[in-house]
């Protein structure tokens, strides 16, 4: 599937955001210059992920808020740099996994779990992916390679090596492909569907498929469009229901 997104390039120095215990939901308005700490995590169990399960850890130190100033660094990044659209979908899924399976990810290591999922999703979907060395630049060097490094092997253990799985994104554009014709406002809507579906990462969608994030972002971009939308479930109305709520409580802030 072509990347139907637009890369934003810019000068301005990236955030820290290790200091997440009073962030807000701005990215842009949270920025901190707390000492990193080295992280110390358990031993993680095998996750399974084409699961729809992406909730958090019952008894979790990150919270949905927390969650959500994560990513919203993780698509600053991708938005500054060359990256493909797919490259942060697929980052944010192994971001959520590692929240997920390994039990002791807290506030001083989240960062570090992030940026090893983007620079991990950047060697599997980039052609010419950047340089480890890149991603540190990012943190504003607040990490060392070596933990990046040790940080990725979990990962993959985490994961069973298995970095093969379907996004949200990749459903959207096989529909758009399959169902929808291209005329005139083809690119208006292209940009709508990756507008939406990113804001689909800022929250957690526990109960529902990727399949089915992928179909709620295409129906929503075409009705605020007023473009013949694809035929859905109610169950996918529902979804395209809640995020329009999600843009509503994010305007302005992403």
């Amino acid at each position: 599937i072509a990347d139907f997104g637009f890369a934003v390039k810019s000068s301005k120095p990236f955030k820290d955001i290790k200091n997440l215990q009073q962030s807000k939901p701005s990215l842009a308005r949270n920025a901190s210059n707390s000492k990193h700490i080295v992280p110390m995590l358990t031993e993680p169990t095998k996750h399974n992920p084409e699961s729809a399960d992406r909730r958090l850890p019952s008894k979790k130190q990150i919270t949905d808020e927390m969650r959500k100033v994560v990513v919203e660094w993780m698509l600053e990044v991708s938005h500054r740099s060359t990256m493909k659209r797919e490259t942060v979908f697929m980052a944010v899924r192994l971001f959520d996994c590692g929240l997920a399976g390994m039990k002791e990810v807290g506030i001083t290591n989240v960062q570090l779990l992030a940026t090893t999922a983007m620079f991990m999703s950047a060697k599997y979907e980039e052609i010419y992916p950047e340089s480890l060395n890149k991603f540190l630049d990012y943190t504003l060097n607040s990490y060392m390679k070596h933990e990046i490094l040790v940080m990725e092997e979990k990962i993959l253990t985490l994961m069973g090596f298995r970095l093969t799985f379907e996004t949200r994104f990749i459903h959207a554009g096989m529909i758009m492909e399959k169902e929808l014709s291209y005329g005139p406002n083809a690119k208006k809507l292209k940009s709508m569907v990756v507008f939406l579906l990113e804001l689909s990462l800022l929250a957690q969608w526990e109960d529902y498929s990727e399949n089915e994030l992928g179909e709620a972002g295409v129906f929503l971009a075409s009705k605020v469009l007023k473009y013949p939308p694809p035929a859905v479930s109610d169950r996918v109305m529902e979804i395209a229901f809640q995020l329009m709520g999600v843009w509503r409580e994010n305007e302005g802030g992403v």
